[in-house]
């Protein structure tokens, strides 16, 4: 079976739409379990952000 984040543009697209379409989903978990504004919220909300921007430019959207 051929690597999927290795068999073109249409096949990561694919992988990262449901990744993406669940940020919301984890930006919103994230002030539930850690309802800090700084320190470990601030930097799991940061690298979420990061890793979203992340799986957009590979997959080109």
């Amino acid at each position: 079976m051929p690597n999927p984040l290795r068999s073109g543009p249409t096949a990561m697209s694919t992988l990262a739409a449901p990744i993406l379409s669940r940020r919301g989903d984890a930006l919103g978990a994230l002030s539930l379990v850690a309802p800090d504004e700084g320190g470990p919220r601030t930097a799991a909300v940061t690298a979420l952000r990061r890793a979203s921007l992340a799986i957009s430019r590979a997959a080109g959207l």
